[in-house]
């Protein structure tokens, strides 16, 4: 098969979803699309059914005596959406906003276009609903460096911890048997499995010789190590927040979900109060009140669109498209997103018939996650390795390369010759903490104009250079027992702007990563808290509007960042009910085998922030109270600062390209260039 043929029959698949989702497969599912007039009025109004979204709408809804409408610019999953294995399918859909970066000569070299694809789901469940359905709660250090730049421990991860167990609904039995288990929830509302394919235990051997561990978890027990990935799945449906959150509750007489509308403005009072918001439905233009909050969760590009288009940003970009100014903040600025490059290996030889895919079981590649420490720090991650075991010739292989990633089709026609009779292992390192920055502006003062997103990949040189470390890294796999015994070769791209190049040097491996680097769709910080909002997530400058998404994280968490965002969702909701952070009297979580909490035992009953307050950690920092008073350069110039010397207190110095380690692999020499 070429690619052509297997694009082609990829859009093929997504027009007969497409005409299948006229028969409303999973209308049932889901709560029933409200009747909403023109000065309808409620408590609380939520503008964007994602991740977070559906999660608020749910909470917020248990109490009886309130109102809840939730506007959703999409619809219903469909089927597509419902199965794991058909994520593919969902991607640039009708599912999905079809946003583009702007053009980005840097990161998108080899790619079929110099703008770069974006997810972000256009349907219930938003982001969870497209994703790829990784598990992955990050690194307690991450939620720290949080607590210390907003100079709050209620973000801290002893406090935010409860608020994951919270969500949670374990459902691996292995897992469940094990000691592991506490560290899960159990009873939450999102169903979580693993899926043990026998296929990726010999590669978790191979990874145990370069003398990693390997844990049975690493969202408890550990932080750190090469794991069995834990999924967003169970009993055979992905378990996104529409499925998860809505679908038990699709009958709840409080809860009002109005789908297929689009915000597109906020209203606010004289004294810039939220009180309700402006909207488009069946082309006819509605007001909506509010009684209590306006709340956005429309994520990282449509929630500060939002806000700008209602005069909230930066003040000289509002200026220059004629927005009135309500409140001078950096709005859009901060943005961040993992990025991924993958190392193709040809492994074993095989003419074996392939094995179907079971739609509901799995996502589409067996598949196996590490997050690598740095030397010396068992729970200090340095980046994340995953690796997806690929069928000899598969057509999904191609599908990965040239629908999902865009790669010119030259390159992926390149992977699947070089590869044919051989089983592949794509091992994809990803950058977790970036020093790269974007931004997200207005393309114009009209809604039905998409957000101008430039994503800054790479931007920051150092951000480069440790990518040197860790594809040298990956490449020491070729020196372990599996690999030798299957002759395991790297494929050879055949990359034309790399050419003269001697092949795995470092200047090849600059060159590789500028060619292969590619987003993996995680989102975040355009409306951070610290500078766009304060810690209970309230824009400052006005009252009643709160923005609950993956764009108030100040820093990008270690790991896909569904996990955060429920988390935070779950946690914005008991602020806003109960107008503070309040204490979920929830056990610490104390990793067995990591030397992340060092402190004594304390009241098992107390969160580690109730039971000493005024405990040092770092310098603790306050964001200006009048922002005002700042220009945006001083912003950005303040956050990056405060970033630095966080990282540099809460974490070791980061290290430079030529001082990155990783640990020796014993017994075994090091292969020379001319034999990789």
């Amino acid at each position: 098969m070429d690619v052509e043929a297997s694009l082609a029959s990829t859009v093929n698949a997504q027009e007969a979803f497409r005409a299948l989702a006229l028969l409303q497969l999973t209308y049932t599912l889901f709560p029933k699309s409200a009747e909403v007039s023109d000065g309808d009025c409620f408590d609380y109004v939520i503008v964007g059914g994602g991740g977070a979204g559906c999660v608020l709408a749910n909470r917020l809804s248990e109490q009886p005596g309130v109102t809840v409408l939730l506007v959703e610019a999409g619809g219903d999953p469909p089927i597509e959406a419902q199965w794991p294995a058909l994520q593919t399918y969902t991607l640039r859909s009708y599912l999905d906003w079809n946003y583009t970066t702007t053009p980005d000569p840097v990161s998108q070299r080899c790619h079929k276009q110099q703008s770069g694809n974006i997810v972000a789901g256009r349907v219930l469940g938003g982001g969870t609903t497209l994703s790829s359905l990784y598990y992955v709660r990050g690194n307690p250090r991450d939620y720290d460096t949080w607590a210390d730049l907003l100079a709050d421990r209620s973000w801290s991860w002893d406090a935010v911890y409860p608020y994951f167990k919270k969500g949670e609904h374990l459902k691996d039995c292995e897992v469940l048997s094990s000691s592991c288990a506490k560290y899960y929830g159990t009873s939450g509302y999102l169903g979580l499995t693993r899926d043990p394919d026998p296929k990726s235990r010999r590669y978790l051997n191979a990874f145990k010789e370069l003398n990693y561990s390997t844990p049975l978890d690493i969202n408890g027990c550990s932080f750190s190590g090469f794991v069995q990935q834990m999924f967003m799945i169970a009993d055979g449906e992905r378990q996104s927040t529409a499925y998860a959150y809505l679908s038990p509750i699709k009958d709840r007489a409080n809860l009002h979900v109005l789908k297929h509308a689009t915000v597109y403005e906020i209203l606010f009072d004289s004294s810039d109060r939220a009180i309700g918001v402006k909207l488009t439905k069946d082309n006819k233009n509605i007001s909506v009140r509010a009684r209590k909050e306006v709340i956005l969760s429309a994520g990282a590009f449509n929630s500060p669109q939002l806000l700008m288009l209602s005069g909230i940003g930066p003040k000289e970009h509002l200026q220059e498209l004629g927005i009135r100014v309500r409140s001078d903040l950096p709005v859009g600025f901060n943005y961040q997103n993992h990025v991924s490059v993958f190392v193709p290996f040809k492994m074993d030889y095989s003419q074996a018939p392939l094995e179907p895919t079971d739609p509901r079981r799995s996502p589409l590649f067996t598949s196996l996650v590490g997050s690598v420490p740095a030397i010396g720090s068992e729970d200090r991650i340095e980046y994340e390795n995953v690796n997806y075991i690929v069928q000899h010739d598969s057509q999904d292989l191609l599908q990965f390369c040239a629908f999902y990633h865009g790669y010119e089709n030259r390159i992926c026609q390149t992977l699947f010759d070089e590869s044919r009779g051989r089983d592949v292992l794509l091992s994809c390192a990803v950058l977790l903490y970036p020093e790269s920055r974007g931004r997200v502006t207005l393309r114009s003062a009209d809604i039905a104009d998409p957000p101008l997103i430039d994503a800054g990949i790479l931007r920051d040189e150092r951000d480069l250079e440790r990518y040197v470390g860790y594809i040298e890294n990956t490449l020491r796999l070729l020196n372990t027992t599996l690999f030798r015994n299957v002759e395991a070769e790297v494929v050879d791209l055949k990359l034309k702007m790399c050419e003269g190049l001697e092949l795995w040097s470092k200047p090849y491996i600059r060159c590789f990563v500028r060619c292969i680097v590619a987003t993996l769709h995680h989102y975040v910080g355009t409306c951070a808290m610290g500078s766009v909002v304060d810690s209970e997530l309230r824009v400052r400058g006005v009252s009643g509007l709160r923005v609950v998404d993956a764009s108030v994280m100040p820093r990008i968490v270690g790991g896909p960042t569904t996990a955060a965002v429920v988390m935070l969702a779950e946690k914005a909701a008991d602020i806003i009910k109960y107008g503070r952070h309040i204490n979920l009297n929830s056990n610490q979580c104390q990793p067995q085998d990591s030397s992340y909490h060092n402190h004594q035992t304390k009241k098992e009953s107390e969160p580690e922030y109730f039971q000493n307050p005024h405990r040092k950690t770092t310098k603790r920092y306050k964001y200006p109270h009048h922002e005002k008073e700042m220009e945006h350069s001083q912003y950005q110039q303040t956050q990056k600062e405060l970033v630095h010397e966080v990282s540099q207190n809460s974490h070791e110095k980061t290290k430079k390209e030529s001082d990155i380690q990783f640990p020796k692999t014993p017994a075994i020499q090091d292969k020379k260039k001319s034999d990789i």
